[in-house]
């Protein structure tokens, strides 16, 4: 755990020497939580942030196929609400 971090963060990463926040996917989405298996991925996302580029990762149960997505595949979360 990261101390004072929102719930999903779960944690940090040193990602080839940049520290990245890790973002449990089961706790962002209501799941019940679970402790970690050898069995876990990470998802790496990027995105461009009002300061750069910025990376975080996301703790998974499973990948089943990958993909890039171009910006416009992506909506604004904050106008969904």
């Amino acid at each position: 755990p990261w101390p004072a971090a929102p719930p999903p963060v779960c944690g940090i990463v040193n990602l080839a020497g940049e520290v990245v926040p890790v973002f449990s996917l089961r706790q962002r989405l209501g799941l019940a939580r679970r402790a970690l298996s050898p069995h876990d991925q990470f998802i790496v996302a990027q995105y461009a942030g009002q300061t750069g580029v910025r990376r975080v990762l996301l703790l998974v149960d499973e990948v089943l196929a990958v993909r890039t997505a171009p910006a416009t595949e992506f909506i604004d979360v904050r106008a969904l609400t």
